[in-house]
């Protein structure tokens, strides 16, 4: 595979990452405004908010 293409696949996949950080807070924090606490959905992947 091209050198190029293969960095831009990668720089795609770090972009889909962040964006997809991104959402999961602001679930996390909407959740949060109204007092719920339970599983999130995100692309079919449930995150659990982590007890600091």
């Amino acid at each position: 595979m091209n050198d190029n293409i293969r960095l831009k696949l990668i720089q795609i996949r770090h972009e889909k990452i962040a964006h997809r950080d991104e959402l999961l807070e602001m679930k996390m924090r909407a959740e949060g405004a109204t007092g719920e606490s339970g599983p999130i959905d995100i692309d079919g992947m449930t995150a659990h908010e982590q007890p600091v």
